[in-house]
């Protein structure tokens, strides 16, 4: 008897200092003598610990079978088929599934985490399959007020944001535009960190319902000189829906010049260049830009019927051999740098930087900053340190900017400074 108890204290110890290697033996030789429920949940915390869920799985199922009243082996049963199942399910894998997998997990009851994680993740999945009711159902199974910490380290989305931005994409896929507008005029404040994204998602819904203005003016709060290229894209396809071909091609050519140049990421960018110069009768520039796509296309073995059509109305050689990608590339940036100068709307050298009037947005007593949004939907940063005396959020001043860099975004900005209160 003392052998046991001596056994049980050791594998406790090693468990407790992480040596889970050396505590694994010495709970399986337990459980297999004694079937205690503190051997089997100290067992399956080792299979765990060690990814060995072929053992940890049946173990786990069994043990809450005999004992699930017993916290410990509740939770090991939970966690385990959290991070057998749940974590390892496959990017292709069948929703209907993945449902029964997390229902199956919730009757155990699991705590606050446990429940957060796997629903997050059936959310997660739903939205990558476009399973809009779905996700609109399972967000509601989580209660939004008592979201807290972090989801993502890697991103820095709280699990709040990230509940909110999965809500506003449910309703703008279910024909909810007004509903998710409201959320994020109601949050944006709140939710500034993902600004662009929540903005975005905001334009997204003015499209559905015909509102185009007012989706152009979304992406300009948000579009600068150095954003994501891809907001550059679909800001210019709006502006080509409008027949707006000069902003369009501006905000292309953005595009087309912000890094990262990969390539296949660019293809379709690329072809919608190419169609704006076609517009404005530059077939050859036209024509370099679908040449570029096809020689793309052809590295990646997509099919080029479509920009085989293209060319072929601009010119009667179609030799694939002469397709170079990086040459074409190389062509087509210096049509780009060349047009740039000329098409650039964000151009600094042109930016009137003196008394400019705006609002005072996002002010509060504790915050260190806060930003004054101009009448055209510029927003610009301002320390709390620069403003007058007892200014109030939405109050109208008079300011001047200055070039400024943002380290959390990465970008050249602007700051306001030399503020006072307008009449």
């Amino acid at each position: 008897m003392s052998n046991t108890s001596d056994n049980k204290l050791k594998a406790n110890e090693l468990r407790k200092k992480g040596d889970i290697e050396s505590a694994l033996p010495l709970y399986k030789e337990l459980w297999e003598s004694s079937n205690d429920k503190f051997d089997a949940a100290g067992l399956i915390f080792c299979y765990r610990k060690l990814k060995k869920f072929d053992e940890a799985i049946p173990l786990a199922i069994e043990a809450y079978s005999k004992f699930p009243d017993f916290e410990w082996c509740k939770n090991e049963y939970i966690w385990t088929l959290i991070q057998a199942q749940i974590f390892t399910f496959p990017e292709d894998g069948n929703l209907t599934d993945l449902i029964t997998l997390v229902e199956k997990i919730i009757e155990a009851k699991p705590d606050e985490i446990a429940y957060k994680i796997i629903v997050f993740r059936l959310i997660k999945f739903a939205k990558k399959n476009s399973s809009w009711e779905v996700l609109n159902t399972w967000l509601l199974k989580i209660n939004v007020d008592i979201l807290n910490g972090y989801t993502d380290e890697s991103t820095g989305w709280t699990d709040k944001e990230l509940w909110y931005y999965y809500r506003v994409n449910g309703l703008l896929y279910t024909n909810n535009e007004e509903e998710a507008i409201s959320i994020v005029e109601n949050k944006k404040n709140e939710f500034y960190k993902q600004k662009k994204f929540f903005e975005r998602l905001k334009a997204k819904a003015y499209i559905n319902l015909g509102r185009i203005d007012d989706a152009i003016a979304t992406y300009k709060l948000i579009v600068t000189s150095k954003t994501d290229w891809w907001l550059h894209k679909e800001l210019g396809n709006l502006y080509t829906t409008q027949n707006n071909i000069d902003a369009a091609l501006s905000s292309l050519l953005n595009a087309a010049l912000i890094p990262p140049m990969k390539l296949e990421l660019k293809v379709s960018l690329f072809d919608d260049i190419g169609d704006i110069y076609l517009l404005l009768d530059k077939k050859d520039w036209a024509l370099k830009h679908f040449l570029l796509v096809k020689a793309i296309r052809l590295e990646h073995e997509w099919s080029c019927k479509d920009i085989d059509s293209k060319i072929s109305e601009l010119t009667s050689i179609n030799n694939n051999e002469n397709l170079k990608t990086r040459t074409l590339l190389e062509d087509c940036k210096s049509i780009w740098n060349l047009n740039s100068n000329d098409q650039k709307t964000d151009n600094p050298n042109n930016k009137k930087t003196k008394n400019l009037k705006g609002k005072i947005t996002s002010f509060y007593i504790e915050r260190p900053f806060c930003f004054i949004k101009t009448n055209d939907g510029e927003s610009f940063f301002c320390s709390s340190n620069d403003l007058p005396k007892n200014i109030k959020d939405g109050q109208l001043v008079k300011f001047d900017i200055k070039q400024s860099f943002d380290k959390k975004k990465n970008i050249d900005t602007y700051r306001a400074f030399n503020i006072s209160i307008s009449n």
